[in-house]
């Protein structure tokens, strides 16, 4: 009996310790890399922090309210530090010289020079774009919001600095969007008619205000695969055939003359024998193409990077980004464009390490590799509660 009782105390022991060990460590792990408020507030948040992800569950994971996102911030070292909010499917983070904008269904912050905390009255649940127009000193974030009573679409644009907040609405369903400067440009399409594309500018200034700029219709349907670029002579959307089969596709380029608004209609890749079409798929069309110096880049969803040259029309495949996966669609990829570098952030599925890699566009070469540490202990949480996270922005705040 006695020996029984020693067993029962050794197991409720071990029990109890095992426990302390989870709750001091494990708990403690994780609680490391989410910032805690007095942390955001800080002036100097910013000073030591080189990139920032936006993580989000779908909008169908938010049915009951329950949706989360994290904007995770990477130090020069490496560390991440996350703050958490509510959940935005496609929501973005954006940025002005000393200030990041982060958002999530019905709250927006500004962090930086000056801490700033705004509560919206409307909740969204589809990001689109968000950015930061440097002349008005104002951020704005795009969403397709949904159906309106009148059978008809509306996407909501929220706009403002750390005054406030306001928010309009673009009576359009929007397939793609961009920024060029301090120009907004915005792709709409009416379902019924998939063919038909308006092109047009956003204007933001009281008021949400559209300019119309094209009107275009395409000789098949076609989905976008990227923003809406451009540059002095033409505007330039990639997108791909609708009409495919699972193993070929055609990657087109339509480019908009701004002066006579023809449309040229050029190719850009074809994909043949793919094992699955969906792997060509782009981490963000968001961000997905860039302009540099009479080129046009394209990074596809099996990491090749073609460009275009705008004026000899030329295409060629530039270079590869180093053992990104070609077969699998991932979630947790996503490529930033800034000066002759893209940034690549990524999920290696080999060692299941984050990771930011840096490669020059002139000469394709990976010039500097950074592991990240602590979004794993994020995911784990997440899965704790029954959800699933995936990365749906990405922006570096510094080289």
């Amino acid at each position: 009996m006695k020996k029984r009782i020693l067993i029962i105390s050794f197991i409720v022991a071990l029990c109890l310790g095992g426990g302390y060990w989870f709750y001091v460590y494990a708990w403690d792990s994780s609680a490391k890399v989410i910032a805690k408020e007095d942390e955001l507030t800080r002036t100097s948040f910013l000073k030591d922090k080189r990139a920032v992800i936006y993580f989000s569950t779908t909008a169908d994971q938010d049915i009951n309210g329950d949706g989360l996102s994290y904007a995770v911030f990477v130090d020069e070292n490496g560390q991440a530090k996350s703050v958490k909010m509510k959940g935005l499917e496609l929501g973005s983070v954006t940025k002005s010289p000393n200030q990041v904008f982060l958002e999530d269904k019905n709250h927006i912050q500004i962090l930086g020079d000056e801490y700033k905390d705004f509560q919206m009255k409307k909740s969204q649940y589809t990001g689109e774009r968000s950015g930061y127009i440097k002349g008005k000193d104002l951020f704005f974030s795009i969403y397709n919001s949904g159906f309106s009573k009148k059978d008809g679409y509306n996407s909501d644009v929220r706009f403002g600095n750390k005054n406030g907040f306001q928010t309009g609405t673009i009576p359009s369903y929007i397939v793609a969007s961009g920024q060029v400067g301090e120009n907004i440009y915005i792709l709409t399409n009416d379902p019924k008619n998939p063919k038909e594309f308006n092109l047009q500018e956003v204007v933001l200034n009281n008021k949400v205000g559209i300019k119309q700029l094209s009107k275009f219709e395409t000789k098949d349907e076609v989905n976008p695969d990227s923003q809406v670029l451009a540059d002095q002579y033409f505007y330039y959307i990639i997108a791909s055939n609708a009409s495919i089969d699972e193993h070929n596709k055609d990657e087109i380029l339509l480019r908009i003359d701004k002066k006579t608004l023809r449309l040229d209609t050029l190719p850009l890749v074809h994909y043949s024998n793919i094992e699955d079409v969906r792997s060509t798929i782009v981490y963000n069309i968001k961000q997905s193409a860039y302009l540099l110096n009479g080129e046009l880049f394209y990074i596809d969803g099996l990491g090749d990077v073609y460009t275009f040259n705008t004026k000899t029309e030329q295409v060629q495949k530039k270079f590869s980004l180093i053992d990104a996966d070609k077969t699998v669609l991932y979630y947790n990829e996503q490529v930033y464009f800034r000066g002759n570098y893209v940034y690549y952030f990524r999920d290696n599925p080999k060692n299941n390490k984050f990771s930011i890699e840096v490669y020059n566009l002139k000469t394709g070469k990976l010039e500097t590799h950074q592991e990240i540490k602590g979004i794993n202990e994020i995911m784990t949480q997440v899965t704790k509660k029954g959800k699933s996270i995936y990365a749906y922005s990405f922006m570096m705040l510094k080289g």
